[in-house]
């Protein structure tokens, strides 16, 4: 990995960590039964793992755009849907809008489109197994 996106990865990590801690802290104050414990672990997880990909294409979006203004070696477009893939897709939507990048380009748009309906149905998956979980138990 390109040491620059080496940072950028790191940054995405910190800043997903943080603000995972900040919005379960409330969480473990409560008395519970370990299947809902377990249950909490796993959603802190999952949303840990969300932010972190939505922080990391978000930056990468923005890193792109910066080395194509600059006219350094950019990222290519493959890693940008790689990195909107699996549940990313918001934080590439986001740097592509704030950034104004990769937006002209209709076969790119496209591609996050299908990644982005791909992970929101996984989303919706997710959820309503965790509503079940949480049903029967």
């Amino acid at each position: 990995m390109h040491a620059q996106r080496l940072k950028i990865y790191r940054s995405s990590l910190f800043l997903s960590l943080f603000s995972t801690t900040f919005l379960f802290h409330s969480t473990w104050k409560k008395q519970t039964t370990n299947k809902a414990l377990i249950i909490k672990l796993l959603s802190m997880l999952l949303f840990y793992i969300w932010s972190c990909r939505n922080m990391y294409s978000f930056q990468l979006f923005g890193y792109d755009k910066y080395c194509a203004m600059q006219q350094k070696y950019r990222v290519s477009e493959n890693e940008l849907i790689a990195s909107s893939s699996k549940m990313g897709w918001i934080g590439a939507i986001l740097g592509m809008m704030i950034f104004t990048h990769k937006i002209q380009k209709i076969a790119f748009l496209v591609r996050i489109a299908e990644e982005a309906a791909l992970s929101f149905v996984l989303v919706i998956i997710l959820l309503l197994a965790r509503n079940y979980v949480e049903s029967v138990y």
